[in-house]
């Protein structure tokens, strides 16, 4: 993907400004222990993690334990989903990793108010998302037990007859269990702020309970289907809970087409995002504007154009009809 896909490297050689805070962990074969980095402007690379908290049983960052959690974050103290995640960090070279509850002072309202406005900004700098869609709390874990056989090829040999002369043509023909490159939608699915953070970022590793499952915004695949589909296979058949591509791709064409400065493709894929947003879950109401902050900042960002409430001055008179 960083090589060959131009769609999401528009600035391949650009490394981001990491958040405020990240979760250091290392090398490959670093077994040391990841403790809370405060990068104060640092440039880098870093994963960042999507999942559930799934109850109190998370471990966070507090007034009390931050000078602690600077020191060490021991593993064992970890809740799996976490552990795994930076597992996956460390396995693919890459030094950060941001995780919400640790990276964020959760007893600090201004803490708390100043980083979840940089969200939407967070995933999308980040190398790549980390997806736990499969857990339906902080000990699920991102790994699942499945049979790896349904990923993997059946090979039959077949004898087939020519209908013109009496030989006999013999071969191997390769037949496929599941070769699904879409990601099928799970528990991380139903949670409110996840939207964003999926629509936003420019590549998602996803761990399902059937597998692991690659997005980025020229491709999707699987590990039953490695190769994936390409962005022109998948604009019209894109599933409900993956339609960032879409997004993306009209943004650019509304940025580019400046006779229609409200172009009509953004403004379905705006409407595909509230219908989405709306049917799922916030564990606060009072979250329910700033969780879809980043999405809309980053259409201002882009457009110019004039954001109030969940509604866009160019069309307000359509967005209050429901």
């Amino acid at each position: 993907c960083r090589l060959f896909h131009s769609s999401c490297n528009k600035a391949p050689t650009k490394l981001f400004r990491l958040p405020s805070r990240v979760i250091d962990v290392g090398g490959p074969r670093d077994h040391e222990q990841p403790f809370l980095y405060e990068s104060r402007g640092d440039v880098g690379s870093y994963s960042a993690l999507s999942h559930r908290w799934g109850g109190s049983n998370v471990l966070t960052t507090t007034l009390q334990s931050i000078e602690e959690r600077k020191r060490q974050i021991p593993l064992c103290t970890l809740p799996k989903t976490m552990r795994d995640a930076i597992h996956v960090t460390r396995a693919l070279g890459i030094r950060y990793i941001w995780i919400d509850s640790l990276c964020i002072v959760q007893d600090h309202l201004g803490d708390w108010a100043l980083e979840a406005e940089k969200m939407g900004e967070i995933y999308k700098n980040a190398t790549l998302t980390i997806a736990s869609v499969l857990a339906t709390n902080a000990e699920s874990g991102c790994f699942a037990d499945y049979d790896g056989r349904k990923h993997r090829p059946c090979r039959l040999g077949i004898t087939a007859k020519r209908t013109s002369q009496s030989s006999e043509d013999a071969g191997e023909e390769q037949v496929w269990k599941d070769r699904q490159s879409y990601r099928p939608r799970g528990p991380l699915d139903t949670r409110g702020w996840v939207l964003q953070e999926e629509v936003l970022s420019t590549r998602v590793l996803s761990f399902c309970d059937d597998g692991i499952y690659w997005e980025c915004l020229e491709n999707d695949a699987s590990e039953g289907d490695p190769g994936g589909h390409g962005k022109g296979d998948m604009l019209n058949q894109y599933p409900r809970s993956r339609f960032a591509r879409v997004f993306k791709t009209s943004l650019i064409s509304a940025t580019s087409n400046s006779a229609d400065p409200w172009n009509i493709s953004l403004k379905d894929a705006w409407r595909s995002v509230v219908k989405d947003y709306t049917a799922r879950k916030l564990t606060y109401n009072s979250d329910t504007l700033l969780a879809v902050q980043g999405l809309a900042n980053y259409i201002q960002q882009e457009t110019g154009w004039q954001y109030r409430s969940g509604l866009w001055s160019h069309d307000f008179h359509e967005q209050l009809c429901w």
